[in-house]
């Protein structure tokens, strides 16, 4: 028996779910590991579970609406319609839906190609675990310290109460039982973990925490460990940084395809000129009582917040929403959030943001900032703190000094062995080798007894490779117009000066008798 329709379909989707609403992992409760991919069980008013019955001739009456294809649940809709088409292509019928009243009829033409079997009907009374107030440490409003990091507990949550004793201790009769524990189960465990007596006796104002008390006091109490003050302070040294979930992303990468993509983006911010003003008229008495709010941007790509919790831009009276802004004008702000696009237009609906601040990342790989000389700061480059120079940027924060950045980015710099003439150092009277460096202006072996805090290379060619001036001849590259000696080398076969803004990257000899020494 072959299915067939004789007039010409569209497809009506009523609702469509979200990846961050559908995905799970197989094996959890309520998981659909046949659906693609796998997937929550889809709820009970999803149109995978409806179909279509044709006309009994199997003809469509003029002015009817056309049947179905596909269902509103994307992986159930995949998984069927990649085991029978027909279904997408033509209509979602019984034999797409599956008979819900007969367990022994799945798919009458495609066998066990439908929603009842590959959408697994079965387990639509499983009670998934409720983890919805789960986060991944460093995204917004997540708390590190709850167990598991999750959101903040909301306001009238128990846990920001705690039960008052008796002045003598003693409980009257009738009285209510002290509570044991609070609402929100990340918060209990976290504080209880630390203080069992808040789930074994009283959940009292040691287990909440006085809003005045000091986090070293109250380590144990819902105000520290459930992040009463908003975010946990991991959480904050966390912003400017990357972030599991966001895509560090350049601004002028962004295009209408990333529709969708969660990013980490740092520019310039700009607030606009334009602003949105109630027009009530004002009397004489208050000249001010129109409210404004001014939005903000990166340069064409806007930033809204469409919860109201992490908006930018200025917002205050029609007399003062200007000098109200979240940022000035140019101040370099990272962003997190998801980024949409809405007629042709691209913006950013952020998550959370700060000033940025300066970066550990290492500049060595592949970044530039021109052929400038302008001093920019100080930030890692090839493992090591040192200047950066160039022509600026709008992506980058650095470090004001090297001390800032040594201090800062410790644990992303290593010792590197060094460049510098050790001909005035001792390192005792033992013949043990301790590596390779600089001696008298040559790449030499360094013994003695202990290396008194140096780094010294490994090998003579590695030496060799980072510290001695290339003979190469040097007549077919250009180091920019400017004048500025940049050392001696191989010119057209001999030594001469060399000349120009930037010596990307090569090493020439100090002196015109160094270069000769060594090349002629």
């Amino acid at each position: 028996m072959v299915k067939f329709l004789s007039f010409a379909l569209i497809s009506i989707l009523s609702h469509s779910y979200s990846k961050e609403e559908t995905d799970c992992a197989p094996g959890t409760s309520g998981c659909c590991s046949t659906m693609i991919p796998p997937s929550i069980v889809p709820p009970d008013d999803s149109s995978c579970w409806k179909w279509w019955d044709p006309p009994v001739d199997g003809i469509l009456p003029p002015g009817a609406d056309p049947p179905p294809k596909g269902c509103d649940y994307a992986p159930c809709q995949r998984a069927v319609c990649e085991c029978d088409d027909y279904c997408c292509n033509a209509a979602w019928d019984l034999s797409c839906r599956g008979e819900n009243f007969d367990s022994s009829i799945d798919n009458y033409f495609v066998g066990e190609c439908s929603a009842k079997n590959l959408c697994c009907e079965d387990k639509k009374n499983e009670v998934s675990p409720d983890d919805s107030f789960e986060c991944s440490p460093g995204t917004s409003g997540c708390c590190n310290t709850l167990i598991p990091p999750s959101f903040i507990p909301p306001n009238d949550s128990s846990c920001w109460k705690w039960w008052d004793p008796p002045a003598d201790g003693i409980l009257p009769p009738g009285a209510d039982p002290p509570p044991k524990g609070c609402d929100y189960t990340p918060c209990q465990r976290a504080v209880c973990e630390c203080d069992d007596y808040c789930c074994n006796a009283a959940w009292d104002i040691s287990c909440r925490g006085r809003e005045d008390q000091e986090a070293t006091s109250a380590a144990c109490s819902a105000k520290v460990l459930c992040c009463e003050d908003g975010l946990s302070p991991d959480f904050i040294s966390k912003c400017s940084e990357p972030r599991s979930g966001y895509t560090e992303t350049s601004l002028m990468s962004i295009n209408n395809q990333m529709d969708g993509m969660e990013v980490m983006v740092t520019w310039p911010i700009q607030n606009s000129d334009l602003a949105a003003c109630t027009t009530m008229a004002c009397p004489q008495n208050d000249i001010c009582c129109n409210s404004c709010t001014a939005s903000a941007s990166f340069d064409n790509v806007a930033l809204v917040s469409s919860n109201g919790e992490n908006s930018v831009g200025c917002e205050g009276t029609e007399c003062d929403y200007e000098d109200n802004c979240v940022y000035s004008n140019g101040d370099i702000v990272t962003v997190y959030g998801k980024i949409k696009v809405n007629n042709g237009q691209t913006l950013i609906d952020i998550d959370d943001h700060c000033v940025a601040t300066p970066t550990c990342m290492d500049f060595g790989l592949g970044v530039g900032f021109g052929p400038c000389e302008m001093l920019m700061g100080y930030g890692v480059v090839k493992g090591e703190c040192q200047v950066i120079s160039g022509c600026g940027s709008n992506e980058y924060v650095f470090f004001s000094n090297l001390n800032d950045c040594k201090s800062a980015c410790a644990e992303n710099t290593e010792p590197r062995a060094s460049c510098k003439d050790y001909s005035n150092m001792e390192f005792g009277f033992c013949q043990m080798l301790l590596g390779y460096g600089v001696v008298n202006g040559y790449c030499s072996s360094i013994g003695g007894c202990g290396n008194e805090g140096e780094t010294f290379f490994e090998s003579m060619e590695d030496c060799k490779a980072n510290c001695n001036a290339s003979c190469k001849d040097y007549n077919n590259m250009d180091f920019g117009l400017c004048k500025m000696l940049l050392g001696y080398g191989v010119v057209n076969g001999s030594c001469s000066s060399i000349g120009g803004c930037n010596n990307e990257g090569e090493r020439f000899f100090e002196s015109m008798k160094e270069c000769e020494a060594n090349c002629s």
